[in-house]
């Protein structure tokens, strides 16, 4: 490599550096929601015996029995942890709960800056807090199935050396991810860990569903706060 490109790999890599730390700083800290979220989360993670991924929501608390999607995990810990939140998210004229493209679109349009009414906008991935949620939209939006994927964030994203973040991550899924809980060859409720890159502002543009080193999927992804 030229000195003129070194030092231009330098100025890049200096400027996502300073985009991270600035970001970072920006939104540090959580909300009473995130803890409520967590809480929750635990607890069906507690309660849970059996789990498959369904888009038809299948839940008896009682017998341990929690069949979801991912928006229908999100929902049912949000219908606890933070129904006005939950209020803050419009479905799809045609289905009457939101799917993961709801998600992601409540999510772009909160505000960023507190106060806010049900949700705030986190822009980067430095700034998510234990509890906030992540969301993507296909770039096709299908009539029927998953529009995209919405999770809970489940530890502080870590960066790594090649400026991705590692993520812990609670979701319902139909396919594991890296150091994930869930039976080898089921799926459903489980924790995993996932890779996100970012842009040179330090804003998700991308993910790693459960291989580090894979080439990462592109989609429109957002980050949201419950508040409450």
């Amino acid at each position: 490599m030229s000195s003129r490109c070194k030092t231009a790999a330098v100025f890049a890599a200096s400027a996502v550096a300073a985009a991270w730390l600035t970001c970072g700083a920006a939104f540090a800290g959580d909300s009473p929601a995130n803890k409520a979220v967590l809480a929750e989360a635990d607890t069906i993670l507690g309660q849970m015996q059996a789990s498959r991924y369904s888009h038809k929501t299948e839940v008896d608390a009682g017998k341990g029995i929690f069949n979801v999607d991912c928006s229908g995990l999100v929902r049912l810990i949000l219908k606890r942890a933070a129904p006005a939140s939950l209020a803050q998210i419009v479905p799809e004229k045609e289905y009457p709960q939101p799917r993961a493209v709801a998600f992601y679109n409540a999510f772009l349009g909160a505000p960023e800056q507190l106060p806010a009414v049900g949700w705030q906008r986190i822009k980067c991935i430095a700034s998510c807090e234990p509890g906030d949620f992540i969301a993507w939209r296909k770039s096709v939006i299908p009539a029927k199935g998953t529009s995209g994927h919405v999770l809970i964030v489940r530890e502080k994203p870590v960066r790594e050396d090649d400026g991705s973040f590692r993520v812990k991550v609670l979701d319902s899924c139909s396919t594991p991810h890296a150091m994930d809980s869930r039976p080898k060859g089921t799926s459903g409720i489980g924790t995993g860990t996932m890779w996100f890159t970012v842009n040179e502002h330090g804003e998700p543009v991308g993910f790693r569903w459960s291989d580090e080193k894979k080439t990462p999927t592109r989609l429109k992804i957002g980050i949201g706060r419950a508040i409450r």
